[in-house]
């Protein structure tokens, strides 16, 4: 609902299909892959059209989404430790390479260096930590994470015993990861 300074006040149907579904007759493997496709472009409107034509199909939707949609898997504690402890190794050409590794490994190491961040590490650690958490918090979300959380809210739209039970595999993914966070939320 929107209000006016006039005292109007306009509803707004949100669950309303934006535009016309121009696949309709299109077989449903195929658009559902278009569809697929669409949740992770970063036009919202047509992504809000995606996420709307999927809830409308649960039958053919979940299964769909089932095949594509797995919990994410956590980097191996271990080695981010390590590579963690090698940002402050006295050799420049170590921290340079365990800051190449931590860097690529993204958002699945952004946990583990925060809390080293927060941990009171050395000038030269504490550096590299924050170097390495503000380049993976600049680059954003990815269009896979996108199309992941999209996915999500198709599920919990659609609520029934099988997105539910997706849901479920999603949310025991690796604990602090956005999709897995969303996943725990629409359980909820």
């Amino acid at each position: 609902a929107t209000g006016g300074k006039d005292t109007s006040i306009l509803l707004w149907d949100m669950n309303r299909r934006i535009g016309p579904d121009l696949d309709a007759r299109k077989p449903a493997a195929e658009r559902l892959a278009r569809l697929w496709d669409t949740l992770a472009k970063p036009d919202a409107t047509a992504a809000y059209d995606a996420v709307l034509t999927l809830e409308a199909m649960p039958d053919q939707c979940v299964p769909f989404l089932a095949k594509r949609l797995k919990p994410v898997t956590p980097a191996p504690a271990a080695q981010v430790a390590k590579l963690i402890d090698a940002l402050d190794d006295a050799s420049f050409e170590v921290r340079e390479e365990a800051s190449t590794k931590l860097a690529a490994l993204g958002e699945l190491a952004r946990p583990a260096l925060v809390r080293a961040l927060n941990a009171a590490p050395s000038p030269e650690a504490r550096l590299r930590l924050a170097k390495l958490v503000s380049g993976i918090d600049a680059r954003g979300r990815s269009n896979e994470l996108i199309r992941g959380l999209r996915c999500v809210e198709v599920l919990e739209r659609i609520g029934n015993k099988e997105a539910r039970r997706l849901l479920e595999t999603l949310a025991a993914g690796a604990d602090e990861m956005p999709l897995t966070l969303e996943a725990k939320g629409s359980l909820g």
